[in-house]
């Protein structure tokens, strides 16, 4: 995602005293808990930026990441609850998927979020690269992504926004190393069996640019009602995932706007992944087809079943490393 130019940070005697402008408007640094050196990525609401502890050397490597309501996001109750929400879920979660809570503020303002500083890159920016990955890396990932979400699910949550932006891939993935993963982004989550908020307007959602961008992803069923939330949404969106990972492109990247995406989810079935790319097997395409079958109680129920049909088809395609077509 695009972002807009920040402004340099002044210069001051006091670093206790230094501050950040953004949006035209100052804003507090952190003070002498958290010192704010990079500016990482800029949702709707929120800003994401590489940090060190305040009273650290300034020489010390920035190896964690603030992300921090903006000013004008914080009088907005979405906005509130979910960096609230990613906090709550992050101090679940024991799994190296994961990033655990380092340090919060979510009483007043600023709101806050401190997490380790992760090294490597995001799917989306390995797509961008490469155009697709391997048929085995990129079941590798998926897999990957699978056990992660069995960790989450059996915590009670859905993750609510997966999608190749939010998986980050280790430094050392490559086309025969699937590397580690690394899921991010839980502000959207969900509890399972809990409804959907349908009174946010897509104004409080933290990326709203573009909105095709979220609906690429999106089960058919999301939009119907307050469904309760449940793991097969999640697996959906995997699909969609898994989809663009062995394409080049998620499903329905044809759609020529947001209406006519949200129809083709709801009614249209994708293009076969094998007519894209022949050398998928069979039983790729058929766990694709699954993964992103209308009706929920159609897909896998648990991860643990995903994952088990992941194995088999990564053994079946083992030593499958066809080269990248230009």
């Amino acid at each position: 995602m695009a972002s807009q130019r920040q402004s340099a940070p002044r210069t001051s005697s006091e670093p206790s005293r230094r501050r950040w402008r953004l949006d035209g408007r100052e804003w507090e640094n952190l003070g002498r808990k958290w010192k704010l050196i990079k500016l990482l990525h800029q949702g709707a609401t929120s800003r994401l930026f590489a940090a060190r502890p305040g009273l650290s050397s300034p020489h010390r490597e920035a190896r964690h990441v603030v992300k921090i309501l903006r000013k004008s996001a914080t009088r907005n109750r979405q906005a509130i609850d979910a960096i609230s929400r990613e906090a709550e879920v992050a101090t679940q979660l024991q799994d190296p998927a994961f990033l655990p809570l380092v340090d919060s503020h979510l009483t007043r303002p600023p709101y806050y979020i401190v997490l380790p500083r992760v090294h490597g890159e995001s799917l989306r920016d390995v797509l961008s690269r490469l155009g697709r990955l391997t048929i085995p890396r990129a079941l590798g990932v998926v897999r990957q992504v699978a056990e992660a979400l069995e960790t989450l699910h059996s915590a009670g949550w859905i993750h609510g926004d997966l999608k190749p932006d939010n998986i980050l891939v280790s430094e050392d993935s490559s086309e025969r190393n699937a590397g580690k993963i690394t899921l991010i982004d839980l502000a959207f989550a969900r509890r399972i069996g809990v409804g959907t908020d349908t009174s946010a307007s897509e104004s409080d959602r933290e990326d709203t640019e573009p909105l095709a961008g979220t609906l690429e992803y999106l089960p058919p069923e999301a939009l119907l009602l307050k469904l309760p939330a449940m793991p097969s949404a999640d697996f959906y969106s995997l699909g969609a995932t898994l989809y663009e990972l062995l394409t080049g492109q998620p499903p329905f990247a044809q759609a020529k706007n947001p209406q006519q995406l949200l129809h083709m989810h709801r009614e249209n079935r994708p293009t076969d992944v094998r007519e894209v790319r022949p050398q998928v097997p069979a039983s790729v395409s058929q766990l694709v087809n699954r993964l992103l079958a209308k009706q929920p109680l159609r897909r896998p129920q648990a991860a643990s079943e995903l994952i088990e049909e992941l194995v088999r088809c990564e053994i079946e395609t083992f030593g499958q490393r066809e080269e990248f077509e230009a």
